[in-house]
This record gives C-alpha cells, structure tokens and sequence, in this order.
C-alpha cells in the first residue's frame, strides 16, 4: 500500500477542515452578541460530542460483522 498519498491526502483534509472551523470560530468571536466564554465552551462540547461519536462508530464497526458494516455504509 502507498502510504505517502495517504498522508498527503490526511493532512490535506485536515487543512481544510481546520481553515474552516478557524474561520466560522473568527466570525463569532467577532459578534457581539457572543460572549467568548461561550464560544469556547460551544466548541469545546461540539468537538467532544463529536470524539464520542466517533469512539461509539468505530466500536460498533469493530463488534459488527464486516458484511454488516458494509451494508450501513460505515
């Protein structure tokens, strides 16, 4: 298997992924309305649901037979 495009291919998603986020994050954080506090904290939880949900993903992929996986399309 070729790693390198792989790597490539991570890292580059990750970019865009974090140009993103940096980006929605820079326009809260510059609307009054929102208190940084809670900008932080938003992201903090929306980052941490995320995580979980992966982690509860990947073990059931993990306890699923493989067919059944691919049927979900996980």
């Amino acid at each position: 298997m070729a790693w390198l495009p792989l790597i490539a291919l991570g890292v580059t998603a990750f970019a865009a992924t974090n140009l993103d986020d940096a980006l929605v994050l820079l326009l809260f954080f510059g609307d009054r309305r929102y208190r940084a506090r809670h900008v932080f904290i938003g992201q903090a939880v929306g980052v941490g649901l995320l995580v979980a949900l992966s982690l509860v993903v990947a073990l059931a992929a993990v306890a699923l037979p493989a067919r059944a996986v691919g049927l979900l399309g996980l």
